[in-house]
């Protein structure tokens, strides 16, 4: 069974600094340097752990500087930006033979989970009304009220209505038969497995997208850590999960949005293509990585060699947990002659 805990954990070694367990992997075996999402997962990790308990992340912005070795682990150094208490920001920065190889600001909060908020507004509510009540028998009793009878409450804070909308669920995910979809093994030696539908590498049936303007062209699939053969006992390594999973096969299926016919849409490299930055929103704590997530992207914009990435994913529930956005350098090659934009 792989221990992604063991494997991707870090120690303390200084008030500010951390080293990891061991070097990280890269996406295969030709890429020059460590698997972009290896590293911001790390990088996510190294700021919960120089957090106090109960913070979980709420985004981190960060920037590929160079190339990160797979031979040595990572050594990392953290500035602590501000603590509340209710908001943490820290800086993170990998750091190989003195160098700095990449840099994050992770913001982390105690409040970001959905259900719980939910829940607070529920207990709040219900506490209410057994005041109204209370008062409302006692008129009909002909009791005196006195306001001053919930003085011990003035203090407590009104809870509002939690007020949320997210991005639907992704048509193309929608419409799969997730237990009929074959595993997709090529990037198992990351833990990473993905559930590919039939119209990510395929054009046909799908033409209606050529009426489509090609920043609103989404592309989809189901990706999680593991078969069930990884367990993640420690809530902190479920975030640097969504993180590794979050940057799995971004930047190559831009020839799918663009519906370039001269590609097999299969392989994952006809082009060359590399991440400068990566930014993630965790809009919620209620996932599992370990379970089959949607992920449905989209390219914004593009211009002077640089797509412009977003993209959302989904927990097992479709539930919109994350927001992702990457800029990344690719160079066609001139097979994007072919495009239809």
């Amino acid at each position: 069974m792989p221990d992604f805990q063991k494997l991707f954990d870090v120690k303390k070694t200084g008030d500010n600094t951390f080293i990891a367990n061991h070097p990280l992997t890269k996406a295969h075996p030709s890429a020059k340097g460590v698997y972009g999402g290896n590293i911001v997962g790390q990088a996510v990790l190294v700021a919960i752990k120089s957090v106090p308990d109960g913070f979980t992340p709420h985004s981190i912005h960060s920037y590929f500087a160079k190339i990160v070795s797979e031979t040595q682990p990572i050594g990392w150094e953290v500035d602590e930006i501000s603590n509340g208490n209710n908001f943490c920001c820290r800086c993170v920065r990998a750091v190989q033979d003195g160098d700095v190889k990449f840099v994050a600001t992770v913001s982390l909060t105690r409040k970001n989970s959905l259900s719980q908020a939910e829940k607070a507004y529920r207990e709040y509510e219900e506490k209410e009304q057994l005041k109204i009540e209370r008062r409302r028998a006692a008129r009909a009793n002909g009791e005196e009220i006195d306001d001053d009878d919930d003085d011990d409450d003035d203090d407590e804070p009104v809870i509002d209505k939690p007020f949320h909308f997210l991005v639907p669920y992704p048509k193309w995910l929608a419409d799969a038969d997730l237990d009929e979809l074959y595993i997709d093994r090529r990037t198992s030696l990351r833990m990473i497995y993905h559930k590919i539908p039939a119209t990510l590498v395929s054009l046909e049936g799908s033409e209606h997208e050529n009426d489509v303007h090609v920043t609103d062209r989404r592309a989809a699939w189901f990706v999680r850590l593991g078969l069930g053969d990884v367990k993640i006992a420690d809530p902190a390594f479920q975030f640097a999960a969504l993180a590794v999973l979050s940057d799995s096969m971004f930047l190559t299926r831009i020839a799918r949005v663009l519906r370039i016919s001269d590609v097999d849409l299969n392989d994952y490299a006809h082009y060359f293509s590399i991440s400068m930055d990566h930014t993630i929103f965790f809009h919620d704590t209620d996932f599992d990585a370990t379970e089959w997530m949607g992920f449905a992207f989209k390219a914004i914009r593009y211009s002077n060699g640089r797509f412009l990435l977003e993209a959302q994913m989904y927990n097992s529930a479709r539930q919109h947990v994350a927001t992702i956005f990457q800029e990344g350098l690719a160079h066609f090659n001139g097979i994007e002659k072919s495009a239809k934009l």
